[in-house]
């Protein structure tokens, strides 16, 4: 690189800049600066439109920048200090003749990103519409345990009705058999009473006869 040389451009062999591009650069070129933004056409339309179109940023200070991973073309400040402020240059475009084939892989990986974000949405609304009937589910099945759960609950308290009924019938029962017991006793005193005043009347009888 000449030893005047104060401004660096990288280009591929496929690269052509506009015309005029350099007396643009020259002219937002400011004492300091560090790098100049351009607009860069990386394809064009069947109709001769641009297609891809971003920012580059390849032109740069002579000193204080070092390129890395050169087939990347990845710039990075490695001076002392920070770098200068940044320049645009909107009619320095840079015009990318690269070939049909690669403009047709990145329209066709356009295309499929656009499939997968379709695709990607349907399955977030199936997702969406599986989790509400999983939802619904779980809501029905809360609501039947509830009703499983009362229905054990009237049925503990119908066993305690019944219990509480079998523990009064046991009490009348046992009442029962007790004034039976006692109905016993008293016919059997009854009975030895009158055998008693049978026994009396026969004397009474033999008696009056002698």
């Amino acid at each position: 690189v000449p030893e005047d040389t104060d401004i660096c451009v990288c280009t591929d062999l496929d690269e052509v800049f506009r015309p005029g591009w350099r007396e643009e650069l020259e002219r937002v070129w400011m004492p300091g600066a560090g790098q100049a933004a351009y607009r860069y056409t990386w394809s064009f339309n069947a109709d001769g439109s641009e297609g891809v179109v971003f920012w580059y940023e390849k032109i740069h200070a002579r000193h204080g920048y070092q390129w890395v991973h050169t087939v990347h073309e990845a710039l990075r400040w490695v001076g002392e200090g920070s770098p200068g402020p940044m320049v645009v240059a909107d009619e320095v475009q840079s015009l990318a003749n690269k070939s049909s084939a690669a403009a047709k892989d990145i329209t066709k990986l356009i295309t499929n990103s656009m499939k997968l974000v379709e695709q990607g949405t349907a399955l977030s609304a199936d997702t969406t519409q599986t989790l509400a009937q999983g939802v619904a589910g779980a809501n029905r099945s809360t609501e039947l345990v509830e009703r499983i759960a009362q229905s054990a609950t009237d049925q503990a308290e119908s066993l305690n009705q019944i219990t509480l009924g079998m523990n009064q019938i046991s009490d009348v029962v046992q009442t029962n058999a007790a004034t039976a017991e006692k109905s016993s006793m008293t016919a059997q005193e009854l009975r030895g009473q009158a055998e008693e005043m049978k026994r009396s009347t026969q004397k009474f009888r033999l008696r009056r006869r002698g």
